[in-house]
């Protein structure tokens, strides 16, 4: 009788513990799945293979995917655009606004040469806490699907699109978004 108690209660401790295990073992799998699916940010500002670099005015190569991680507002812009030369002095002005550890903000222009950008941008008195972003092959305006100009995308601090906004935005309106989203991280 003894052996027999012993044995059923080792048979249901077997279980359980199969049971535990399997629970355990999809629980991990599902964290790992989550956690190394790209979020869209990273799918937009990371550079693989052999893509085009994002270079910086100056010409050296940038991995904007190290921008991910706070707040970042992106915006494409181009000097062939009317309304990019007031939205880039936004994004300026903006800069003042938030701390740089925070929220980063870049804006990336596209597909000029450099000099064309750079002769563009010597109009506008912008703070350098708005990182001019060269991209040759107009890649990250294509990974949004943009469609009209400027394209403004602003992403959390994990990499998700908060807002994806087409054509032109007030700072009043990127302060909103930026403001809500470092109050729901906190």
């Amino acid at each position: 009788m003894y052996v027999q108690e012993h044995r059923t209660t080792i048979i249901v401790l077997v279980i359980v513990l199969l049971i535990a295990g399997i629970v355990t073992i999809s629980v991990l799998k599902k964290a790992t799945k989550t956690a190394s699916a790209p979020t869209p940010a990273f799918e937009s500002l990371a550079v693989t293979g052999n893509e085009p670099t994002y270079k910086s005015l100056s010409g050296t190569t940038i991995n904007l995917s190290d921008y991910i991680g706070g707040i970042t507002i992106v915006q494409s812009w181009a000097s062939w655009c009317p309304m990019c030369k007031k939205q880039l002095q936004n994004l300026s002005e903006l800069s003042n606004n938030f701390d740089s550890d925070e929220v980063k903000i870049l804006a990336i222009n596209r597909a000029e040469p450099e000099s064309t950008a750079r002769l563009y941008l010597r109009s506008l008195d912008l703070t350098n806490d708005v990182q001019l972003v060269l991209d040759p092959n107009d890649r990250y305006y294509k990974s949004i699907n943009g469609y009209t100009m400027p394209e403004t995308v602003i992403y959390d601090s994990a990499g998700n699109i908060i807002k994806h906004i087409h054509g032109e935005v007030t700072k009043d309106e990127i302060s909103y978004i930026v403001n809500k989203a470092l109050t729901n991280q906190k």
